[in-house]
């Protein structure tokens, strides 16, 4: 079944998440020299490809493209202006670099900032390699024994003798090296494109042709015992297995009141490895690039002037619409300022000069801008124009990461709005976005006949190919090759084999004795669902949702996997629903807190934040405030996604919160809607979904969506617009677009607004 997309218009654009984030931290007095001393902007882009002394398969080559398009976002696109001599990079066979990245090369860059950046100052880092961990040099100062260390190019084996990586890049000297810049008063952004270690399994001939991951293999090198130890943060409670990156636990970075603010950006946490991958996915024009600064870089691109916290918030929701579950990118420090530290808070308005002539234009904004085959534009004469004097539409053709040619309006043109020929295009128009295209699609790759099991293998691809061409079907799927990328990836093995798996990848894992010692596990072939990530593994808390095939008559196995990829295709789109917010933060407020138990105190518990998961386990409950601080209705829903993809209507009746009014209650839902408990664990979805009420109607129900895991939708919902059609539309894979027209959707108060708040939880068992 070909795909057609939904066309979305964004009604407010450039607008932030719904939460109320409060006042942006300040910093003490600077003196004088901060009054007069004009602000400057660096840049230090570290990209590591090569690695003489490991073994050439663990070489990369993304680091050098996110260097260059980093650099050119920096250099052409950022909201403040970086000099060409401050944007200094080091990598190999870059013409744009300054120096190899070797560790003396990096320590002299970062001692020259300390040196050269002065109060007001702003300083970005970017690092680009492979991580990897060692012994803690003092073990009393990390919780799990170990430093976390970021490869330069002459890093050298680690041996039994040694004990450590020489020349390694350790994170309490990165630490050292970024506090000595702050203390001159100058803000520092760091990011972290690597990953030090990982605990998870991963079925590697699920995973597609051009995917690495940014961690050298320590089975391969002569190593301490000492690191294939458990990780004891694993061992411990809830609280110590909050997220970390390698500056300690989460919450514990960039706020100190003798330093200038920081925030750091880490791709993974210490726990998880970060991949390198051909992207965007299924593009002609791909580059291979870190999946972290892709998504990061297109996420800007898409709205300069945002919060670092909402930043974070666009990652992990993009993150969630790939339908992939790690890694967990990690954001802390201070997340209230604005990207680059900038004071100007102005929405963000996506139009670029049309260059070309006659049918050949073109515009310098691609898929890194989140543009697509199918996006809409206006054409103004001018780019100080509004929409309502654009001379006609166009929309984009062909697509590469940083270019898009357009092309004429191809069907449903807009009267209001209607086509405008190339060759009508004046010199020096620009082209404004008026519409996205939302694919609501599930890919979806088959299990390769090469890992065993071909027959079954063979039998399962012929399967999905009746399944997705049946247009009864719910879901609009398409088929990839099992090298390719794609949401949903299936393999076949027993659980014999996934524990023989498991144990292969062991190295850097805390078991899998851990859970499995001595068990026999069954040697029937199973059917298991893998999303992008492609985990594989039979720990609690990491299982995928599977299916024994245990007969020759696949009928049964037929039913199921057509219910079941029916349910994946909703909750991965749901998730997709996440990257629009069309509520300004004045508008809604939304805040979840984890309680210890029914009934606790509210000042017990732990507030959820949309940027990062978090460690629940059965017992504990969810506290939902939503208040509405607008001057319109809203409806409010709430739903649950497990970890077998079931969704869950957590109301008995959607909620109506009525427009702002001093003390009207009616404005504000307050309640604990949810208890923790152990029919499933691992990666979850709490999602709040807000909309603005229809008039005259009762409050949007979005109880049909409701599911098992493996059951199609029964009943339908009632008619909607706006936001509410589009997930009318996703639930029930309309072949045609959804929505109102481009001449309802240009007026917001004419469409039906909306937002989907996601918040990932990892239920663990109770130790």
């Amino acid at each position: 079944m070909s795909a057609v997309p939904l066309r979305r218009r964004s009604f407010l654009l450039g607008t932030g998440s719904a939460l109320g984030l409060g006042a942006l931290p300040a910093l003490a007095p600077l003196g004088s020299q901060a009054q007069t001393r004009p602000r400057r902007n660096h840049a230090l882009l570290v990209a590591v490809t090569q690695y003489p002394n490991l073994f050439r398969s663990e070489w990369l080559a993304g680091p050098n493209n996110d260097a260059l398009m980093m650099r050119a976002y920096l250099l052409d696109e950022a909201p403040v202006q970086f000099a060409p001599e401050d944007v200094r990079v080091l990598a190999t066979g870059l013409d744009v670099a300054q120096a190899e990245p070797t560790l003396a090369a990096i320590r002299a860059e970062m001692q020259r900032l300390a040196e050269d950046a002065g109060p007001g100052d702003f300083v970005m880092l970017h690092f680009a390699g492979h991580g990897i961990e060692q012994p803690a040099r003092f073990p009393d100062e990390e919780v799990d024994g170990r430093d976390q260390v970021f490869m330069p190019k002459d890093v050298q084996r680690m041996t039994r003798a040694l004990g450590h990586w020489p020349n390694g890049y350790v994170d309490k000297d990165i630490r050292d090296d970024i506090t000595a810049i702050r203390r001159k008063r100058a803000r520092v952004w760091a990011v972290f494109d690597c990953c030090h270690s990982a605990t998870i399994t991963r079925a590697l001939d699920a995973i597609p042709e051009g995917e690495v991951s940014r961690k050298v293999d320590l089975r391969r090198y002569d190593i301490p015992p000492d690191m294939w130890a458990p990780a004891r943060s694993r061992a411990l409670g809830p609280q110590q297995m909050r997220p970390r990156s390698i500056f300690g636990p989460a919450g514990q970075v960039g706020l100190e009141e003798d330093l200038a603010p920081m925030v750091a950006f880490f791709a993974a946490q210490t726990t998880e490895e970060t991949p390198e991958l051909p992207l965007p996915p299924h593009s002609d024009a791909a580059l291979q690039m870190g999946l972290f600064t892709f998504t990061l870089l297109s996420r800007m691109r898409e709205n300069p002037n945002m919060q670092y916290r909402h930043l974070g918030q666009a990652i992990h929701h993009a993150y969630l619409g790939m339908n992939r579950s790690r890694p967990s990118p990690l954001f802390e420090g201070a997340l209230n300022e604005r990207l680059f530290n900038t004071s100007d808070g102005l929405g963000h308005v996506p139009q670029w000069r049309i260059t070309g002539q006659g049918d050949m234009r073109e515009i310098a904004a691609g898929h890194m801008h989140l543009l697509a085959p199918g996006t809409r534009l206006a054409v103004l004469a001018d780019p100080a124009h509004g929409i309502e004097r654009a001379l006609g539409a166009v929309e984009i053709r062909n697509v590469t990461a940083l270019r898009s040619q357009l092309g004429e309006v191809q069907d449903q043109p807009d009267p209001e709005l209607p086509p405008i020929a190339l060759a009508d295009i004046p010199q020096n128009a620009y082209a404004l976005v008026i519409e996205t295209v939302v694919d609501f699609e599930l890919s979806v790759a088959p299990p390769t006949r090469a890992a065993g099991h071909p027959a079954l293998a063979r039998k399962v691809h012929d399967l999905l190919e009746t399944i997705a061409a049946d247009q009864r079907m719910p879901a609009r799927l398409r088929l990839v090759a099992p090298g390719e990328a794609a949401d949903l990836r299936l393999v076949i093995r027993s659980e014999a084999e996934v524990l023989d798996l498991m144990r292969a990848q062991a190295a850097q894992s805390d078991d899998p004795a851990r859970y499995l010692a001595g068990s026999a596990q069954p040697d029937t072939p199973r059917l298991w669902l893998l999303d992008n990530s492609a985990t594989l593994s039979l720990r609690p808390t990491e299982r995928p949702f599977s299916r024994p095939l245990d007969s020759d008559d696949l009928s049964a196995v037929t039913l199921w996997l057509r219910s079941s990829l029916g349910a994946v295709y909703r909750a991965t789109n749901l998730s997709r629903l996440a990257q629009f917010d069309d509520f300004a933060q004045s508008d809604v407020s939304v805040q979840v807190t984890r309680l210890p138990g029914f009934m606790s105190p509210l000042g017990s518990g732990e507030e959820l934040v949309l940027h990062r998961n978090s460690i629940v386990q059965p017992g504990n409950t969810a506290h939902v405030r939503v208040e509405n601080t607008g001057s319109t209705p809203v409806d409010v829903n709430i739903l649950y996604i497990a970890s077998n993809y079931a969704i869950t209507s957590m109301l008995e009746t959607p909620v109506r919160l009525r427009a702002a009014e001093a003390g009207s209650a009616n404005a504000v839902f307050s309640e604990e809607i949810i208890e923790f408990d152990d029919t499933s664990f691992g990666r979850e979805r709490l999602m709040v979904i807000v909309t603005a009420a229809e008039p005259q109607s009762n409050p949007l129900d979005l109880s049909f969506l409701e599911q098992t895991g493996v059951r199609a939708i029964g009943r339908g919902p009632a008619a909607m617009s706006g936001f509410g059609a589009m997930i009318e539309a996703m639930a029930g894979a309309e072949t045609t677009r959804g929505g109102a027209s481009l001449a309802a959707r240009r007026a917001a108060q004419r469409g039906q607004r909306g937002a989907v708040y996601v918040y990932s939880v990892d239920n663990v068992p109770v130790s």
